[in-house]
């Protein structure tokens, strides 16, 4: 099954049956019912004789003779092309929403999560995924060979990996916007439906890991550019729309994030979906290590220390996750760091450590050793950094006494249920 701007062609009859069964068409029964399918071009059978003139609709009778054909010659190249028309749309359009629902109660997302996140959102989901679909492009390029395959005579049919995976990570995308305070327009959430779905064909090829390899990482912009002219050509969608995912594309293979700095809409697109891509990506079952909801949203946050991501969405993501403790725990680590104004002319020294890997900061240290201020350490001893981390270069570094009481009371009081959350493996070891 293929797609043409105004057709639909089927190379063999076989291919043709399962699409009338799949249009719960009963094309052998001979009573009266509403046919889908109307002939784009003649048909002719392998001795090149007329069996039908286009613009006829392919009733049991014509499917009869089609049939026929197919068995005297199995092999015959039918090339049936009929026109697409609404009734055909909608029916697309349903099996579409279908999907979507049961990725929506997938039961290890509920497993990760420890309850089913969409059921709030369920009609603003489906409302914006029918909005998408309003685009014929969209619509028929998911319905592409490589995404979907209509599969034997019980009307069976099932979507690729990659289209299942581009559902989710648009789901989780919208879920973070449809938390935030901000009530937006309809034509935003549509964007950032299809920047998901963009993204998620354009990069799903591509190992994170191995990008900090030169030769894996000139290979996937190659990998990157053709995508790129493969999906967004055949989706044709909005230019601010490829824009975020040029944003997207330039913070995994060139670590420039300057896009979360922006305000404007593909900025904005790119900096909630690069979140929700990237928290379905750590609970998937196809990821390397899965993780728990909660150990996903911590690793996140410490990401999103090192400016990888956009603080607000990230911040969003928590409160609809409803990890309190966690969300509680970094926005205290942000209002101790920020809490220092004991430097030269009142600036702020604090950084926390460590905040490397998924581990949380047990201290806090001056990142200036400015021996003027009374809240650093006598102690003789020194933090050795043997390698840049966070807003740390290589160097030996003083306790700053004050903030590394603070959040040591802090875990005093939260840690359990901090653990608990984000069911960490390492101890938070006090200073």
């Amino acid at each position: 099954m293929r797609f043409t701007d105004k057709t639909i062609i089927f190379s063999t009859f076989h291919e043709f049956e399962l699409f009338t069964i799949f249009m719960e068409q009963d094309m052998r029964s001979k009573t009266e019912q509403d046919l889908l399918c109307t002939l784009a071009k003649d048909l002719k059978n392998e001795n090149n004789a007329l069996l039908c003139r286009a613009e006829k609709k392919i009733d049991s009778h014509i499917f009869s003779l089609l049939e026929k054909v197919y068995e005297s010659n199995p092999n015959f190249v039918f090339n049936i092309e009929i026109w697409k028309n609404d009734e055909i749309k909608i029916k697309l359009k349903e099996v579409f929403k279908n999907a979507v629902l049961v990725q929506m109660n997938a039961n290890y997302i509920i497993e990760k999560t420890g309850k089913s996140i969409f059921d709030h959102y369920d009609e603003k989901l489906i409302n914006t995924v029918y909005q998408a679909l309003e685009n014929d492009f969209v619509l028929y390029a998911l319905y592409d060979a490589q995404f979907f395959n209509l599969k034997s005579k019980s009307g069976r049919y099932a979507f690729s990996k990659q289209i299942l995976m581009a559902i989710r990570r648009a789901l989780f995308s919208l879920g973070i916007e449809f938390t935030a305070d901000k009530e937006r327009e309809k034509d935003f959430y549509t964007k950032l439906f299809l920047t998901a779905f963009a993204a998620s064909f354009i990069l799903a090829e591509i190992q994170s890991n191995k990008l900090s390899e030169d030769t894996y990482r000139k290979k996937a912009g190659e990998v990157i550019k053709n995508n790129k002219a493969k999906y967004l050509k055949k989706m044709t969608i909005p230019p601010e729309i490829e824009k975020a995912v040029d944003h997207l594309i330039q913070g995994l293979l060139h670590s420039d994030y300057a896009y979360l700095k922006l305000n404007s809409e593909p900025a904005l697109l790119a900096q909630i979906v690069s979140v929700g891509m990237q928290f379905e990506q750590l609970i998937s079952p196809d990821a390397e290590m899965q993780v728990a909801g909660s150990r996903a949203l911590d690793i996140i946050y410490v990401l999103a220390k090192h400016n990888k991501f956009q603080k607000d969405a990230v911040d969003t993501l928590a409160h609809w996750l409803e990890m309190k403790e966690v969300f509680r725990f970094y926005k205290t680590l942000e209002r101790l760091e920020n809490s220092c104004k004991f430097g030269p002319n009142g600036t702020n020294l604090a950084v926390p450590y460590p905040m490397r890997g998924i581990g949380s900061p047990t201290l806090f240290v001056c990142k200036g050793n400015y021996t003027d201020c009374n809240h650093l350490s006598s102690a003789f001893k020194k933090i050795n950094i043997q390698e840049a981390n966070y807003k740390l270069n290589f160097g030996a570094y003083t306790k700053c006494i004050w903030l590394t009481k603070e959040l040591q009371e802090y875990y005093q009081k939260y840690y359990s249920k901090i653990k608990e959350e984000t069911a960490t493996q390492e101890g938070l070891h006090q200073a």
